[in-house]
């Protein structure tokens, strides 16, 4: 498989977590057929509309999204589990304002796995740079809301979210508001980050200017 990867991207495989064993035990085990009698995620006829999950997905992020696709798919088959995420879904179903508090800052989200993987691959853009940025800000938003809440799952979450300050300060010193879509466009980096980047952008913008005090100091100097 890490042939197949190296060989298709043509260069250097992002780093991968070491394979994790599923056992069969961890989740309720669904045939295709069963599947989709059911219409868990689609309809007979193959549509999302009139699925269950279409029915339930209030979801406003993408990796939300994703998550209740694959809790969906793949139930889950353990007691203690179960009870943990029926817990979590307890609190938030009788906490209408904090629900409310939360639903902005995950729509500010974006899909960051997928800008992250394409970063990892060496094919993100600036823009990709800058989901990154807004989704930290937006995950340290969430862990504050959730600070004082001790149910197991969503206790586990804030500390899953947090620890990023250092790199989301890099990232808003580095790039500015907006970006271009292509790194090759230039004009992301954000003024003052890097002084020899000033400089250059500064001959390339300013060159008449920089040329007439070249002038001037010259004659000043010979004469």
């Amino acid at each position: 498989l890490i042939d197949y990867i190296r060989i298709t991207q043509m260069q250097t495989v992002a780093r991968l977590d070491p394979p994790r064993k599923e056992l069969a035990s961890d989740a309720m085990q669904i045939d295709a057929a069963t599947r989709r009698s059911l219409e868990l995620l689609y309809t007979l006829s193959g549509e999302r509309k009139g699925s269950l999950l279409s029915t339930i997905d209030r979801t406003v992020s993408a990796a939300g999204g994703r998550a209740l696709t694959y809790a969906m798919a793949a139930p889950l088959a353990q007691k203690e589990r179960i009870d943990a995420r029926l817990d979590a879904v307890a609190f938030m179903h009788e906490q209408t304002s904090l629900r409310a508090e939360l639903q902005r800052p995950l729509a500010a989200t974006g899909d960051l796995e997928r800008a992250v993987t394409r970063l990892m691959m060496g094919r993100g853009g600036p823009r990709d740079l800058v989901l990154v940025r807004e989704t930290l800000k937006a995950a340290d938003g969430i862990a504050a809301s959730l600070q004082h809440v001790q149910v197991g799952l969503i206790a586990d979450s804030v500390q899953a979210l947090s620890g990023f300050h250092t790199l989301w300060t890099k990232l808003s010193e580095a790039l500015k508001e907006e970006v271009p879509l292509m790194a090759r466009d230039g004009g992301f980096v954000a003024d003052g980050y890097r002084a020899d980047l000033d400089e250059w952008r500064g001959l390339s913008q300013e060159s008449k200017r920089v040329m007439a005090a070249m002038e001037t100091r010259l004659k000043n100097e010979t004469g």
